[in-house]
């Protein structure tokens, strides 16, 4: 498989929500986060996406946002998670 998307997140499928088009497909991680994905209708049926079912979630890195300190506010974005940033530099980093 080939990807653009370099951020990647792996769990399983705990949760899915089919509307009339989009799906919610809520994915527990493997230390304890969960995340949420929509995807088409479409998608959930081309894919096999099944409850328990093990999934990777890519995430390009421009819908990436970093906060060091948002000072109590409230965020707007879905999928939230913290931890710690490491430098990691595997070729020539600009």
């Amino acid at each position: 498989m080939q990807a653009s998307g370099r951020n990647q997140f792996t769990g399983n499928v705990s949760k899915v929500l089919i509307g009339a088009v989009n799906a919610e497909i809520h994915v527990s991680l493997k230390d304890g986060e969960a995340i949420v994905a929509s995807i088409t209708k479409e998608s959930i049926e081309t894919l096999g996406i099944k409850i328990g079912m093990e999934v990777v979630a890519l995430v390009k890195a421009p819908q990436i946002i970093i906060i060091t300190d948002f000072g109590g506010y409230r965020l707007w974005a879905r999928n939230q998670l913290q931890g710690i940033m490491r430098p990691i530099c595997l070729l020539a980093c600009s």
